[in-house]
């Protein structure tokens, strides 16, 4: 919960062709941003573009943003190095390749802050330098997250996977989602939905995953307690004898009970 609340900050979310931002949505023209961000209501906008890249024997994900305001509006679960929510290095992170990487890659690949990585691109093999590890949950293959200036400059590539609105102090979320979905009403397969929406979906997902951990957790109990009176049936049917001496001589049937478990 904890990580949807600091992943999912934005007050709406527009995608194409998937409700959530992943390998299923149809990207975007950035143009469609000006048009968003002329809706009254509108504080700010940030363009996410998210792409599958090759690295070290898998294919972790690349996250692209504005880091500037993921600063200002995110709350990223830092384990360590320095985090560009801090004004002080935030400038950095968009001077420089810095980059953030999540802790499954992190461990995974023995990731260090202050290390250096190297991706493909199609301008070549790109460098970043690790500065911050923090916990993120968006794909198990791992995540890295540059400034979006960076990937324009690296990939040649303008597209927009996710359009993320924050709203001015005082605006309704229905309101504006409604105005942007008569705004974009041409363009197909859109899903305008509020922060909540994309936060509760998130949790679905994240339920039915342990819907099915709980299954197994439930056959691994069933059998146990078969595995249980198995035991204690084949006891008794051991001892019926014995049972039936003790009986005789007047044991009572909690002492067979308590003898037997």
């Amino acid at each position: 919960n904890r990580w949807i609340g600091q992943a999912v900050p934005a007050d709406i979310f527009v995608n194409a062709g998937s409700r959530l931002a992943d390998m299923t949505n149809m990207p975007l023209s950035p143009a469609l941003g000006e048009r968003i961000r002329a809706i009254p209501g509108v504080e700010e906008l940030d363009l996410v573009r998210l792409v599958r890249i090759p690295f070290r024997g898998h294919r972790p994900m690349l996250l692209s943003l504005n880091l500037e305001t993921y600063a200002k509006r995110g709350r990223p679960l830092l384990l360590a190095g320095e985090s560009p929510a801090d004004p002080r290095v935030l400038r950095h992170y968009v001077e420089q390749p810095w980059a953030m990487v999540s802790e499954n890659l992190a461990r995974r690949d023995r990731l260090k802050v202050g290390q250096w990585i190297v991706i493909p691109t199609p301008t070549g093999l790109a460098r970043l330098r690790v500065q911050s590890i923090y916990v993120d949950y968006t794909s198990d293959q791992g995540l890295i997250v540059i400034d979006r200036s960076h990937y324009r400059r690296l990939f040649g590539d303008d597209l927009v996977d996710s359009f993320e609105v924050y709203l001015a102090r005082g605006a309704a979320v229905a309101p504006v989602r409604s105005a942007i979905e008569r705004e974009l009403g041409d363009v197909p397969s859109l899903f305008v939905l509020s922060g909540q929406d994309i936060r509760n979906e998130a949790r679905n997902v994240i339920e039915q995953t342990f819907a099915a951990s709980r299954v197994t957790e439930l056959i691994a109990i069933l059998v146990a307690i078969l595995g249980v009176i198995g035991t204690l049936l084949a006891a008794v049917l051991d001892r019926t004898r014995e049972i039936g001496i003790l009986r005789a001589v007047g044991a009572t049937r909690a002492q067979i009970v308590a003898s037997i478990c």
